[in-house]
């Protein structure tokens, strides 16, 4: 959950972000819309690559690359060339780690009991909705109290050490 609450924050965080960098809600439109864009066209590619290569290889190379981006992002000053700004959103999209597969992959191995699989992935569905209730709000609150940076910031970070722990916890049944 909260390797995945960042995800929810990111939309927000890139619209409120690349409109106080560059003045404009087109640009600020078109910053958070690549960043959306980019998490759709990587998603199949990433569930496949997860089936070949394993979620911890795939999960953390996701998570450091989408941090890195990220963190790029936040060391932008003002006037920065907008097409810098899609760029950059846009990789952290495609980089974004494919965490509500693999916690919905691994249910069927943690569960002793395997009619007990639809209660679980229902508890997760919910779970998931609550990231996408409090994350804008959280997103918004960091930026109001610090800097439109700081939401970036504290995503990329979280995004980055909330998978680690996720991908390297052993699965056992």
């Amino acid at each position: 959950i909260i390797a995945r609450l960042p995800l929810a924050m990111l939309s927000i965080s890139l619209l409120v972000y690349a409109q106080r960098l560059t003045g404009s809600f087109a640009v600020a439109g078109l910053v958070s819309g690549s960043y959306t864009v980019g998490v759709g066209v990587s998603a199949p590619a990433l569930g496949r690559l997860v089936d070949r290569r394993g979620q911890l290889v795939v999960l953390l190379a996701t998570a450091i690359a989408s941090a890195v981006l990220l963190g790029a992002l936040t060391l932008l000053p003002a006037g920065v060339p907008w097409p810098v700004l899609i760029v950059l959103a846009a990789g952290a999209g495609l980089a974004t780690p494919p965490l509500s597969g693999c916690t919905r992959a691994l249910l069927p191995r943690l569960l002793p009991d395997a009619e007990a699989l639809p209660a679980a992935y229902a508890v997760e569905s919910c779970a998931l909705e609550l990231t996408f209730i409090f994350g804008p709000p959280l997103a918004l609150s960091l930026a109001m109290l610090w800097s439109p940076r700081a939401p970036l910031a504290f995503a990329g970070l979280t995004l980055l050490a909330a998978t680690a722990a996720f991908a390297t916890q052993p699965v056992s049944r």
